[in-house]
């Protein structure tokens, strides 16, 4: 069994994702890596996305597990039950490594000398075995790590295909020309954790998915369909609205990977696992989704009330 990865690199910072993905012609996708399985088992395929990685120290770093515990949990899966890994999306935070102002190169630096486990992993299996899509957050770091922006995996006996993506196209606050809406609020969130209190972005963000499209699952929903009817994908990953949640439909599966406030409080992380095994007359792909406890979280007093 051979899953056949293809690597977008057309410019998707618009909804029209068939300026990206045209299945048709393949000409904005190329092939990059090919995973293979044991004959006649499941080809695994681990999902992970809005961890938002800061800089260790820095109150405004949600990601409450040390960079050691987030390798050694990716390598123990890579080594023992998983085939492939993508991230998907906002893994890295660099709208709050330390101001807007800096330039996106002195972010990902501070980033590389803050977790140098999560580097030297990345550079050993980028590409390879692991995945990196770019989500809004991480910014221009995607463009400097040459991340792509949707990816997809088929399989050339089958034809099954699973796309991923990060999904910020939907929200107007954090793409296209409304970006600078998201990267202001980040940049207030930012301020508020380090000036206030590091838990406040809990509640804040809970505000935000009142007045925003970021928490509006629905309209990920239906993108996600659009896509697969349009594409004929059998599943769309998706991260950004950090609310985990698997949808069956009777041809395609919509998925998103979640990670959000359990993560800050309580240092537990969302993970998803995608297993390829086709089987005459069933959905080519089965989906499981869990918390792994990674870290100790952070102290959840100020946010108690929510």
């Amino acid at each position: 069994l051979t899953v056949s990865v293809l690597y977008c690199t057309t410019n998707m910072w618009t909804l029209n994702v068939g300026e990206c993905n045209d299945l048709g012609t393949l000409d904005d996708m190329r092939t990059i890596a090919s995973i293979k399985g044991a004959e006649g088992q499941p080809l695994n395929i681990l999902c992970v996305s809005d961890t938002h990685i800061g800089v260790p120290g820095d109150a405004a770093n949600d990601f409450n597990i040390s960079g050691k515990a987030f390798v050694d949990y990716l390598e123990g899966r890579l080594s023992s039950d998983v085939h492939a890994i993508i991230l998907v999306g906002d893994v890295l935070e660099m709208w709050e490594v330390s101001s807007l102002a800096t330039k996106p190169a002195q972010r990902l630096e501070r980033l590389k000398k803050g977790m140098k486990e999560l580097f030297k992993f990345l550079d050993e299996h980028i590409n390879k075995d692991v995945f990196y899509i770019a989500g809004n957050h991480d910014g221009s770091t995607g463009k400097l790590m040459n991340n792509p922006l949707g990816l997809l995996m088929s399989a050339p006996d089958s034809g099954a295909k699973l796309f991923a993506t990060h999904g910020h196209f939907v929200d107007e606050d954090n793409s296209g020309s409304g970006e600078w809406k998201g990267k202001l609020g980040t940049a207030f969130r930012a301020a508020a954790e380090r000036l206030i209190n590091p838990d406040i972005d809990v509640l804040l963000m809970k505000v935000a998915d009142k007045v925003g499209r970021s928490g509006d699952s629905a309209l990920y929903r239906e993108w996600g369909e659009q896509l697969a009817s349009t594409y004929g994908f059998d599943v769309v990953v998706m991260g950004h609205t950090h609310k985990k949640e698997v949808v069956v439909k009777d041809t395609y599966q919509y998925v998103n990977t979640g990670n959000g406030e359990n993560m800050v409080r309580k240092g537990e992380l969302d993970v998803t696992v995608i297993s390829y095994a086709p089987k005459a007359g069933e959905h080519p792909f089965t989906i499981k989704q869990d918390v792994v406890r990674l870290g100790p979280g952070k102290n959840p007093q100020c946010c108690a009330v929510m």
